[in-house]
């Protein structure tokens, strides 16, 4: 099967000529004419409401954003806390020689300790 040439168009417009009239072939002709503009609208219009690109780079922008936030808000935190003096493992272990207790390494012990 190939593709539909001149002489079954002809055979095509003269059937319809016959079904139709000469008269009500404008008004058919005008129809469709109208059915297919509408039909394209409603699809243009149908993909700009799915145009979703800006929606989606707005949303990364967004979601960027709030990593950046939380990335600044965790450096800050880690800043802080640097600044905090820590007790050093040696004064740990001196502490519990001035007790007389040896250290243990157990979590119960050590709460021990700190009461």
């Amino acid at each position: 099967m190939g593709s539909i040439g001149m002489p079954e168009l002809i055979v095509i417009m003269l059937v319809v000529l016959m079904l139709f009239g000469s008269k009500r072939l404008p008004e058919l002709a005008r129809g469709l004419g109208k059915g297919i503009r509408e039909f394209k609208r409603a699809t243009n219009e149908l993909k700009s409401e799915l145009d979703v690109e800006p929606l989606r780079r707005d949303f990364e922008k967004e979601i960027k954003g709030n990593i950046d936030e939380v990335k600044n808000d965790l450096d800050e935190s880690v800043q802080v806390g640097a600044k905090k003096p820590v007790r050093s493992i040696e004064s740990k272990s001196d502490d519990s020689s001035d007790t007389g207790k040896q250290k243990s390494g157990d979590a119960a012990s050590d709460a021990k300790k700190g009461e």
